[in-house]
């Protein structure tokens, strides 16, 4: 019970910390501007870093879960697995340049015929050299019907 006060207390106090800073810094304000507004240019920069440790780190965790999780669809891929973390991360940097908005129309494009690949559509079952495993997770994924 001490336990879940601690948690409670804290959530306040970052609800509180988010509050008199949203109304600070109407505009917008990041780690970076708040911290070097209030604390100085030593406490903005080392707010920056970490924000930029967090980033790197979040995508490393995030690219190795999803190469392990498709290696373990499609064993035959176990052997590449730097490879596809190279290529996953660089596809993300990929959109993160471009921005979001854009990159998303572009893999709309191309996931649109690929879920009808895997699920089938006009054919009588999921494509025949797709592994079973990734065409049952695919179809436990994707929604019933793609929009269009």
């Amino acid at each position: 019970m001490p336990l879940a006060i601690a948690i409670a207390a804290l959530l306040l106090i970052v609800a509180v910390s988010y509050q008199q800073t949203i109304h600070a810094y109407p505009s917008g304000g990041g780690a970076y501007i708040v911290a070097r507004a209030n604390l100085g240019p030593t406490a903005g920069l080392v707010a920056a870093a970490a924000l930029l440790i967090d980033y790197v780190l979040t995508v490393a965790v995030s690219v190795a879960a999803g190469v392990a999780a498709l290696t373990s669809a499609v064993p035959v891929l176990l052997t590449h697995r730097v490879a596809l973390s190279v290529v996953f991360v660089a596809l993300i940097a990929f959109a993160n340049l471009r921005g979001v908005r854009g990159v998303g129309a572009d893999l709309r494009r191309a996931d649109l015929p690929l879920r009808r690949d895997l699920r089938g559509a006009g054919r009588d079952g999921p494509l025949p050299h797709a592994p079973r495993r990734a065409a049952a997770l695919c179809l436990c994924t994707l929604p019933k019907h793609p929009p269009r």
